[in-house]
C-alpha cells in the first residue's frame, strides 16, 4: 500500500493536474447585474469552441465571440476583458467566477454539462457553451439522490464518485419495473438518452480528482 501510495505522488508530481478551467458569467446587459445573468459558462483557456453559426475563445483573460465558426478573427463580434470586475461590450458583461480550476466545477457551481452533436464530444461539435449550474441551481435540472415524478415515468438519479446512475421506472414511482437505465460518468462523453452526446462534471474541489478526464 505504502509502494502504491508512493508511485501515485510520483506520478502527480512528473504530471501535475493541469488547471486551465475558467467560469465566467454572462449577462445581457452592462453592469453584470445578477438579475440581467444569461449563463454561467466554463471555458479552457486557448481553446476554441465552434457552436452551429458561431464560436469562441478564452485568449488569455480576454473572452472573445466571434459570428463564424472557428474563431476567425475577421468574424470577431465581441471581447470581454475577464477578471473580478465587471467587463461591458456594447449591451452585454462578464465577470469572472472562478478560474484556475482543475474541472469545470467548485463548490458554488458544482455542476457542469455540454452538449455535442459527434460521439467523439469534440469542440467544434457543441451545440451550446459548457453550462455551469450554482448550487442552488442544481435541483432544476437533477433531482439527485432522490425520485422525481414531474413526468410520467418516475425517475431516480444517484450520485456516486465518479458518475450519476439514472433509472427511469415504467411507472410514476421509483418502485417496480425499469424502463431504462443510464451511467453518465464525470467528464466522459457519453450518449444522451434524448439524442445527441453529453459530458457532465458534478462536484466542488472535494471531488476534483473524479472529474478529470
Amino acid at each position: 500500500m505504502k509502494l502504491f501510495a508512493f508511485a501515485l505522488l510520483a506520478l502527480l508530481i512528473v504530471e501535475p493536474i493541469k488547471a486551465d478551467w475558467t467560469i465566467i458569467g454572462l449577462y445581457d446587459a452592462t453592469g453584470c447585474d445578477d438579475s440581467d445573468l444569461t449563463a454561467a459558462i466554463a471555458v479552457e483557456e486557448g481553446e476554441c469552441y465552434t457552436f452551429q453559426l458561431s464560436s469562441t475563445i478564452l485568449d488569455g483573460s480576454t473572452y472573445k465571440t466571434y459570428a463564424g465558426i472557428n474563431c476567425q478573427l475577421s468574424l470577431l463580434s465581441a471581447s470581454f476583458e475577464i477578471s473580478s470586475e465587471c467587463s461591458d461590450e456594447g449591451s452585454a458583461s462578464a465577470i469572472l467566477i472562478a478560474e484556475g480550476l482543475s474541472s469545470p466545477v467548485t463548490s458554488d457551481y458544482p455542476l457542469a454539462l455540454g452538449l455535442f452533436t459527434d460521439s467523439d464530444c469534440s469542440h467544434d461539435s457543441m451545440t451550446a457553451p459548457y453550462a455551469v449550474a450554482s448550487s442552488s441551481d442544481v435541483d432544476d435540472i437533477f433531482e439527485l439522490d432522490s425520485c422525481d415524478t414531474s413526468d410520467d415515468q418516475a425517475v431516480y438519479t444517484r450520485v456516486n464518485d465518479n458518475s450519476f446512475e439514472v433509472t427511469v421506472y415504467e411507472q410514476d414511482t421509483c418502485t417496480g419495473d425499469v424502463d431504462e437505465e443510464y451511467t453518465f460518468e464525470f467528464g466522459v462523453c457519453a450518449q444522451w438518452p434524448t439524442g445527441g452526446y453529453v459530458r457532465i462534471w458534478y462536484g466542488g474541489a472535494g471531488k476534483m480528482v473524479a472529474s478529470l478526464v
